[in-house]
């Protein structure tokens, strides 16, 4: 599994109830010592602090492993991507809109008041 942000930690822990063959790569963002891994290693879980470069797969496109920058190949069946998200504001900017961090971690957000208005007056945010 891909690890790209903390909050991609929870959903890690699921995925030790369908398999115990867990191995979690730390892409991004996410320090070795976080705090959510002790758990994860205590259940078995295989830490290894390296970005994925690239997956690899058979003749019939079945994933065989993937390669790290670490020049390690690890064997694997399956990939598992944490994705972070991000707001496309590009055509609001000359507007004065301006996407922020999520503070989990996740990717970028417009933020609004709680009515769902936008800073820029009249303005609300439509979901795609």
């Amino acid at each position: 599994m891909l690890i790209t942000s903390p909050m991609v930690l929870n959903a890690a822990s699921l995925f030790t109830a369908l398999t115990n063959k867990l191995t979690l790569v730390l892409h991004a963002e996410v320090s070795a010592d976080e705090p959510g891994l002790d758990r994860l290693r205590a259940a078995g879980v295989s830490v290894i602090d390296a970005k994925m470069t690239s997956v690899n797969s058979d003749v019939s496109d079945a994933v065989t492993s993937v390669d790290l920058d670490n020049g390690q190949q690890l064997p694997a069946q399956t990939v598992v991507i944490g994705p972070t998200v991000s707001a496309n504001v590009a055509p609001f900017v000359d507007l004065g809109l301006e996407a922020s961090e999520h503070p989990c971690g996740l990717g970028t957000f417009i933020p609004v008041e709680m009515t769902g208005e936008t800073p820029i007056p009249g303005s609300l945010p439509l979901a795609a």
